[in-house]
């Protein structure tokens, strides 16, 4: 079973460890809209870009479980890579916390969640790391056509 354990950060993009890869993921939501977009973009310690993958999933859902999903998106594409010792960084503190303390609700994301690091026996170790938004604006949602 994957080593798992989680960071919680407060600065900007840092690479991983030398024997590291990182997996950023990030969804986008616009209101108004079903559906949203998923991204999952994995870098080597140098900050090289390995592979990046994006997905649109149409239909409702809530901003954590769109995260949940972009999370689980860049976990499957490091496992197609043989990427076995990673770091993944989201923006939703929710999901992070959640890693962190091995607590998933019983909720659509907490499911999504739990499966995407129990399932994962491929990874001798998976970190999760929080980089917060550094856009002025914070919302999750896109209000603008």
């Amino acid at each position: 079973m994957a080593n798992t354990r989680s960071l919680v950060s407060t600065v900007s993009w840092q690479p991983p460890p030398s024997d590291f890869h990182l997996i950023n993921t990030d969804a986008s939501l616009k209101l108004g809209h079903l559906g949203c977009g998923l991204s999952a973009i994995i870098r080597n310690s140098a900050g090289d870009l390995v592979v990046a993958e994006v997905k649109y999933i149409h239909g409702c859902m809530t901003v954590p479980m769109a995260e949940a999903a972009a999370i689980h998106l860049g976990v499957q594409l490091a496992v197609r890579w043989s990427i076995n010792k990673a770091w993944v960084g989201s923006d939703c503190i929710t999901l992070i916390l959640a890693a962190a303390n091995n607590s998933f609700p019983p909720t659509d994301w907490g499911q999504l969640m739990k499966d995407t690091i129990n399932g994962k026996n491929h990874f001798k170790e998976l970190n999760f790391i929080f980089y917060p938004r550094v856009e002025s604006n914070d919302s999750k949602v896109d209000y603008n056509d």
